[in-house]
């Protein structure tokens, strides 16, 4: 056995001496086999299967990550109550076209995303998109304020948290 070091790496390398005859022995019976080999059959360590074993214990960073997760598509959307022709009455009730912008004659749309909580609230509203300006987006947000608590998306059968993205046109 010799020890050799390449590049900072060590390398151990077995040098055999091996006569003539022996290296013909060898030769002659590593002839190829006239049946082919068998292939290893790998077992597992454990006769346990996967729905034995104990499922794995989930940490507080995990629980607390799973609970407040935001969707973005689940099985079942959030709603305002009431449904859609509801919202676009309450939109066209709340909504009033800033003065400034009437003054420009700006129109255009104000894009707001907000989460719909698992207890229907609305929170972390914001503006994505604002083609209007002159506080059209303000009030944009203050429509989304004075909302009701929306039915809550569903994921599993369990309310969750779901990110929703609602626009507002703004037209003379």
């Amino acid at each position: 056995m010799r020890l050799f070091c390449i590049s900072g790496a060590f390398v151990i390398a077995f040098i055999f001496s091996v006569d003539a005859a022996t290296a013909q022995e060898q030769r002659v019976s590593k002839a190829p086999a006239s049946t082919p080999a068998e292939k290893p059959v790998i077992r597992p360590a454990s006769a346990k299967t996967l729905a034995e074993q104990p499922a794995k214990e989930k940490n507080a960073k995990e629980i607390w990550l799973e609970e407040n997760q935001v969707y973005s598509v689940v099985e079942i959307m959030p709603s305002f109550p009431g449904g859609q022709d509801e919202m676009n009455s309450f939109i066209r009730k709340n909504l009033s076209y800033p003065a400034d912008a009437k003054k420009a004659r700006a129109k255009g749309k104000v894009t707001v995303q907000f989460i719909v909580e698992k207890d229907g609230s609305l929170n972390e509203a914001t503006v994505l998109k604002d083609e209007v300006g002159h506080g059209a987006a303000i009030e944009a947000l203050n429509v989304i304020n004075k909302m009701p608590k929306w039915t809550p998306g569903q994921e599993g059968g369990k309310p969750v948290r779901v990110l929703t993205t609602l626009p507002f046109s703004f037209d003379l």
